[in-house]
């Protein structure tokens, strides 16, 4: 977190990805409970899928983001309900 000068900005979140090149890192609150560490990862994923990983965006396209990262953890955790919808 030091190398990437992001000491600050991690003490106020539970998770968060950075793009490196070619590499995709993502930095979890080793304090966080299990469900919530699943959770965040689960959102972190979202973000990298969906191609969320640009800082240039506005805020009201950051609140889209995460309420699409929501989306997706609460897809891939509800898949089978998911799945059986009609």
């Amino acid at each position: 977190i030091q190398n990437y000068d992001l000491l600050d900005y991690s003490k106020r979140c539970d998770a968060f990805t950075i793009n490196d090149g070619e590499v995709k890192i993502v930095f979890i609150r080793k304090t966080l409970s299990s469900h919530d560490m699943l959770f965040v990862i689960l959102h972190e994923v979202g973000h990298i899928i969906m191609g969320h990983l640009d800082c240039n965006i506005t805020t009201a396209n950051k609140h889209i983001q995460e309420i699409e990262a929501d989306t997706f953890v609460y897809s891939v955790l509800n898949y089978k309900d998911i799945l059986n919808y009609k």
